[in-house]
C-alpha cells in the first residue's frame, strides 16, 4: 500500500519542498505500481489524511499537531504514538480494509 500525498503539495510546504524533490516520490510511485504488477500483484493507493494523527488502537482522531512534533498520547486510550510508525500502521489497516471489500465484491458477482 502506498500513501496517496500528492508531491504538488509537500512542495508548498517549506521544510518538505526539498524531500519530495530531491527523492522523486513520485517517480517511486510510479516504480512500485510497476514491479507490483510485473510480479502479478497490484500496488494501491489509500487516502493519508488524518493517517499520523488517528490512533491506530481506538481510531480516535487528534488534534492537528505540527510537524515537529513526532510523539504523541492519545487522549482516549493513552497509547503512546511514533507519528511515523502510528501513519504507516494506519495505511496497512485501511489498504487491509480495502481489500477486504474488494474480496467482498467479487465474491457477491461471482
Amino acid at each position: 500500500f502506498i500513501g496517496d500525498v500528492p508531491c504538488r503539495l509537500m512542495n508548498r510546504s517549506k521544510n518538505l519542498a526539498g524531500i519530495s524533490l530531491d527523492h522523486g516520490i513520485g517517480k517511486f510511485k510510479q516504480q512500485v505500481s510497476y514491479k507490483a504488477q510485473r510480479a502479478g500483484g497490484h500496488a494501491q493507493e489509500i487516502k493519508e489524511r488524518d493517517s499520523t494523527r488517528t490512533c491506530a488502537v481506538c481510531l480516535e482522531v487528534y488534534p492537528r499537531i505540527g510537524l515537529g512534533v513526532r510523539e504523541w498520547k492519545c487522549g482516549n486510550c493513552s497509547t503512546v504514538h511514533d507519528r511515523d510508525v502510528n501513519a504507516a500502521r494506519n495505511i496497512l489497516r485501511l489498504g487491509r480494509e480495502a481489500l477486504t471489500h474488494l474480496h467482498c465484491r467479487r465474491a457477491v458477482q461471482a
